[in-house]
């Protein structure tokens, strides 16, 4: 009986002894995770800050063209075009820019909260990123049309065919190139990794 009780006990131990382990690996997991989905995140919030900047700028510059140059109306045309081109941008960033102001977790919040708000996250990111991209294509060649005939119509670029080309093209190099500079390093990279964070967080709910 004896034998029997102290069987009993030691499987007991041992059961605690791994409950314990494998809740100390979660909170010492959730540490080291935590601030790595924080670290990933800022370089998204990085750019939804820059862009509520940018958006708010080209917003103000466009209508004091249209207000500057009234009766001018090709190049009022021109304004509005720049104008309308982002008005369905801004509508999606205000939407997607909503998951970045939820309430943060507690301190001692399990990770499956985290799990949730992650996902969440993520989830709306993409879907911000996909628009984006799409967006991009038609959206870049046209605001650096605008752009040109700004330039244009304000500095002393020569009024020619020739003139409105080369400064199309120096416009479009710079966007592109910081746009594709700007994805990778503000929504490729940092979803990737949160994305690798994510499954690690999976991982340990599991166990």
């Amino acid at each position: 009986m004896d034998t029997l009780d102290n069987i009993k006990q030691f499987w007991l131990l041992n059961n605690q002894q791994d409950t314990d382990n494998n809740n100390l690996n979660k909170e010492s997991m959730k540490r080291i995770i935590e601030p790595q989905i924080k670290k990933e995140q800022r370089y998204i919030k990085e750019y939804f800050w820059a862009f509520a900047f940018w958006q708010i700028l080209v917003y103000a510059v466009l209508t004091h063209f249209i207000v500057r140059y009234w009766g001018d109306w090709q190049f009022i045309f021109c304004c509005v075009t720049g104008v309308l081109m982002f008005i369905p941008y801004s509508i999606t960033f205000h939407k997607s820019l909503s998951c970045w102001h939820r309430p943060a977790n507690a301190p001692d919040a399990p990770l499956r909260n985290i799990h949730g708000d992650l996902k969440a996250q993520i989830k709306q990111v993409s879907i911000y990123f996909q628009f984006k991209k799409r967006f991009d294509l038609v959206g870049i060649p046209v605001i650096c049309g605008v752009l040109a005939v700004i330039m244009m119509k304000v500095t002393p670029v020569p009024h020619t065919f020739l003139g409105g080309l080369i400064t199309f093209g120096i416009v479009f190099f710079a966007f592109a190139r910081t746009t594709h500079v700007q994805n990778k390093n503000n929504f490729e990279l940092p979803l990737a990794r949160l994305r690798l964070l994510l499954s690690d967080i999976e991982d340990l709910n599991e166990e």
